[in-house]
């Protein structure tokens, strides 16, 4: 840290949390800042990766354009299980507007986006994701779970991502979810596990799809399970 004054630039991961330490050194030390979204998905990991690439003068290695081809592919094999799905998505604004961009990659309607960190800036972001996307959804900054069991009350959802705070909703309402941000307090190992990059994209895909898979076969009658999904 103390160094950091002599970088060749900055990145920072996440406009909410490190754009403005981005800037601070710019302004002190004339260091170019490079905001980007938290690495979450293809769409963002190749923006950072790329990033790096540019600034460093070193080509991309073979072993993440292996990962990245490997979550292609899993994305491709596993896209009828997540077609039309309605998620619900809350918590710290950085890793919901990627998490955001990223289910709406796998075919999931994100409808009810919301973060208690107050700013238009996120609530901008997530609509330019839905127009880019031709869906329709909620979005609302300072907003506390309340407000999300409201309009899940109203229509519900079929998965909820976000953190521990979640629980008690998604357990009156019956929904999966999907443990994901900070914090997560009723779990063990997810802090040694990513969910950034490539790899932690296979990861989030794998949450997302068990929970989803689980829940048919809870519901489905005994004659009627399958068992390849």
């Amino acid at each position: 840290i103390k160094d950091s004054g002599n970088s060749r630039a900055t990145i920072a991961l996440g406009s909410f949390a490190s754009a403005e330490g981005a800037y601070e050194l710019e302004r002190k030390c004339n260091i170019k800042p490079y905001v980007l979204n938290t690495p979450i998905g293809v769409k963002a990991t190749d923006e950072y990766i790329m990033q790096l690439s540019k600034l460093t003068g070193k080509d991309i290695p073979y072993s993440l354009e292996e990962e990245r081809g490997q979550l292609v592919d899993i994305m491709t094999d596993t896209h009828y299980h997540f077609h039309g799905k309605r998620a619900a998505i809350f918590g710290d604004p950085d890793i919901v507007i990627s998490m955001t961009e990223f289910v709406l990659s796998l075919g999931i309607i994100p409808a009810y986006v919301l973060t208690g960190t107050p700013g238009k800036a996120f609530e901008n972001e997530i609509n330019e994701l839905f127009a880019e996307a031709g869906i329709s959804g909620k979005v609302k900054t300072s907003a506390d779970l309340l407000t999300l069991h409201k309009w899940i009350k109203e229509d519900s959802v079929d998965v909820m991502i976000g953190n521990t705070y979640g629980k008690y909703i998604a357990k009156e309402e019956d929904i999966p979810l999907v443990r994901v941000g900070f914090p997560v307090l009723d779990r063990s190992v997810h802090s040694y596990l990513p969910i950034v990059g490539y790899r932690g994209s296979m990861r989030l895909i794998e949450k997302i799809s068990t929970a989803l898979l689980d829940r048919a076969d809870r519901d489905a009658d005994f004659e009627d399970m399958e068992l390849v999904m």
